[in-house]
């Protein structure tokens, strides 16, 4: 989430408080004017790692740092043209990063809280326990039945195959999940079916062919 920060007012960084903090897109501001925000940028989420590494629910990861108390470099790796941009922090906090990008005279504001996640799922540890695909119960191995996936109350996603990421809820029948440290990033998007403390279903469509997936509450 965004809560917008005047040019000018800046409180003092701390350099410690964005690491293994994941950020919620709340406004952007471009020269004193805000942008109506899309639902996909409403739901936009990105995560600063211990490691250095960052990624986002666009699917996109690289690196970042701080040269400076009040500077934060972002290094975008894996999209067709890698890219490093410099942001100025305005406002830095437990709870809120609030950042400008200058391109050519082009001031860009980005304000974000700490993610949290308001329409949660209400269990975050899942196993997966039945498969259908376009209508058909399709009979699960051994593999898919071990399956387990986390969705962590501060919108991380974990699973048993090693993959991690990030998820949200962008409307209360929809889930995205983002698998960002694979070789190539994906990001899913499904239909949420039910939704309780027993069962979580949800479904996939792709190239037409509709995958629902079912997972029981750990």
């Amino acid at each position: 989430v965004y809560k917008y920060t005047s040019l000018g007012v800046v409180s003092t960084p701390n350099p410690a408080t964005p690491i293994n903090t994941t950020w919620q897109l709340n406004t952007i501001n471009t020269n004193g004017v805000y942008e109506n925000l899309t639902a996909t940028q409403k739901s936009y989420k990105m995560a600063l790692n211990t490691n250095g590494s960052f990624w986002d629910t666009d699917g996109v990861i690289g690196t970042w740092n701080l040269p400076a108390p009040d500077s934060l470099r972002m290094y975008y790796s894996n999209i067709p043209t890698p890219i490093s941009i410099l942001y100025k922090i305005n406002t830095l906090s437990s709870t809120n990063l609030n950042i400008t990008k200058d391109i050519n005279g082009i001031l860009t504001t980005f304000d974000f809280l700490a993610a949290t996640v308001t329409a949660s799922v209400t269990v975050d540890k899942w196993k997966f326990s039945a498969l259908s695909i376009d209508d058909i119960a399709q009979t699960i191995t051994p593999t898919q039945a071990a399956y387990q996936m986390s969705l962590s109350s501060n919108g991380v996603f974990t699973d048993t195959d090693g993959a991690t990421g990030l998820w949200t809820i962008p409307t209360s029948d929809s889930l995205i999940i983002t698998k960002s440290n694979l070789v190539t990033p994906v990001t899913l998007k499904y239909k949420i079916l039910t939704r309780n403390t027993v069962n979580l279903i949800i479904q996939k469509n792709t190239g037409g062919q509709k995958t629902v997936e079912t997972y029981e509450a750990r």
